[in-house]
């Protein structure tokens, strides 16, 4: 199964330690993270949609496309001891889709996929750290591989 949550520090783009993602609305940060991603993956191939970021309560949301499926693309803070920012991939396919046989996980790793090439050749970033929701959502960071569909712990 793909990890579709990463987490990781940007040394360019440090969100406001007074300012709480989850209380006071999205950083300043992470608009200029999610634009800086955006831009990044528009220009891997990936289709971006619209083009610039939504800004959310949480953070901002980019709408992404492989060449068959679409996904939403979240980029919010997260104050961790390990990290600063929390960054994962969701699909656009609906629950009916599905149980009529759709899949989109193929299309999904490669979004996966370009993202974490897209933060491992990119100069800051560091402690890049992929996970299950599963794991983040009941607090166990210790599960996490250095890449979407890697099984092995990060270096």
């Amino acid at each position: 199964m793909i990890r579709t949550h990463v987490t990781f520090v940007a040394e360019a783009f440090q969100p406001n330690n007074d300012e709480s993602a989850l209380q006071d609305g999205p950083s300043p940060a992470g608009g200029e993270l999610a634009r800086f991603i955006a831009s990044s993956l528009a220009g891997r191939g990936i289709g971006v949609k619209p083009p610039d970021p939504i800004e959310e309560d949480y953070g901002h949301v980019i709408g992404v496309s492989s060449e068959r499926r679409r996904f939403w693309v979240h980029v919010g803070a997260y104050p961790s001891e390990r990290s600063n920012w929390l960054v994962f991939v969701t699909s656009r396919l609906f629950v009916l889709w599905r149980l009529l046989g759709r899949d989109d996980t193929e299309d999904l790793a490669r979004i996966c996929m370009a993202l974490d090439h897209l933060l491992k050749t990119t100069d800051g970033m560091k402690l890049i750290r992929w996970h299950h929701e599963s794991d983040l959502v009941s607090g166990d960071e210790d599960h996490a591989a250095g890449s979407p569909g890697g099984v092995f712990p990060p270096t």
